[in-house]
């Protein structure tokens, strides 16, 4: 280390001295003024680096020298020093007849200049990672090469990213790929053959500690076990079946009049959309679009309103080209009193007006009972993981 730092300053001090040399030389003619700004950005940047390292320097040199006596190697060692310190002098004199606002500009110049190549020099390493691990975003131009890989999974949230709508998808290869990860607001889908990259690949926009992950298999399921270990908790979902023509139009009605009248259901429109995301326990009816404007765009919703709260509601979760994934929630004081029929009945409602269809996915069995209220039916239960990341 002591052997680099004296090269180090070597090199500094013959590259000062012929700067110093080359401005003894064209200042007499003017062309100092003609020199190009990367020049003097360069040696700006090396003076204010290096200047307080060989003041440091020049002081322990003599200290050392003062207390070893080594009076021998004093004349050629400070007098090196008096010779890099006069090359210092001369470019400092020559900076001073800049303008602050130059030398201001020069200094910006070099240090910008090399938090670029730091930051550059990072990037690469990150995608140098990304290939390591066989982890490759999928453009929407190549969604349809891992299409395949999901094939029969009647599930909306991955047609909503096949489709372009929401949500990232991965793969192994990008050419010939044999799996697939799809990453859309809480839910992660993992599909083809195992890939355990998968899991150490975290990208930038996934800011959340928490994620459901669903598995194609039970290859998948033991992989994921494995990896998180008790940070996995196995749950059991249900699918609900994806049916046109089933929802009775009089019915749904009759859950919305029937409620008392203390209570209004209204559509998410302006103020109840700010609400319903500052809300905590509501937060996730309106938690996948970040302005009003895109959710009354994309989204559609309805909630129920007790003296100007929201105390229940129903809203796309996600959305895809031909429906919405319905998010369902009561606030925990309101439960039991048919306030989720009532929006649910709304949403479906609204949807079908709009030609949209309202996909229904359940948490719990109480889920399942209130979807069958409303027209639906169950199709099959499914394993989850709720992963703590």
């Amino acid at each position: 280390m002591k052997k680099r730092l004296i090269l180090f300053e070597k090199v500094i001090m013959i590259v000062l001295f012929v700067f110093s040399i080359l401005m003894c030389v064209v200042t007499p003619f003017g062309w100092d003024e003609q020199l190009p700004d990367w020049i003097w950005a360069v040696f700006l940047g090396v003076l204010v680096l290096i200047v307080p390292y060989m003041l440091y320097a020049f002081v322990h040199q003599i200290i050392r020298i003062t207390k070893e006596k080594k009076w021998g190697s004093f004349t050629k060692r400070v007098l090196l020093r008096f010779v890099y310190f006069f090359c210092i002098s001369f470019v400092i004199l020559k900076l001073l007849a800049l303008s602050y606002s130059k030398i201001e500009y020069l200094l910006f110049t070099f240090f910008t200049v090399c938090i670029s190549i730091a930051v550059d020099d990072i990037e690469d390493k990150n995608k140098t990672t990304v290939r390591q691990l066989k982890v490759y975003p999928v453009k929407d131009a190549d969604l349809a090469k891992i299409k395949p890989l999901f094939d029969n999974w009647q599930e909306t949230l991955i047609w909503s990213c096949l489709q372009g709508v929401m949500g990232q998808a991965w793969t192994n290869d990008l050419e010939n790929p044999t799996s697939a990860k799809i990453q859309i607001a809480d839910f992660c889908f993992l599909a083809g053959e195992m890939e355990p990259d998968f899991f150490n690949y975290r990208h930038e926009s996934w800011n959340t500690d928490f994620t459901i992950m669903v598995p194609q298999n039970e290859e998948w399921a033991s992989l994921i076990e494995e990896h998180y270990g008790d940070n996995a908790k196995r749950v059991t979902r249900y699918a609900i079946k994806k049916e046109s023509d089933i929802f009775n139009r009089e019915r749904l009605q009759q859950f919305i009049d029937g409620l008392d009248s203390e209570y209004e259901v209204k559509m998410i429109e302006g103020d109840l959309f700010i609400q319903a995301k500052q809300n905590h326990w509501s937060a996730d009816l309106c938690s996948q679009f970040p302005s009003y404007e895109e959710y009354k765009e994309k989204g559609i919703g309805a909630v129920v309103v007790h003296k100007g709260e929201i105390v229940s509601g129903a809203s796309s979760y996600t959305v895809y080209k031909e429906g919405i994934e319905i998010e369902i929630d009561t606030r925990e004081d309101y439960r039991r009193k048919g306030l989720a029929a009532a929006c649910g009945a709304k949403l479906i409602l609204a949807c079908l007006d709009r030609g949209l269809y309202p996909s229904w996915d359940a948490q719990n069995l109480g889920s399942v009972a209130l979807a069958e209220k409303l027209g639906y039916h169950m199709d099959h239960e499914y394993v989850a993981y709720e992963v703590k990341l």
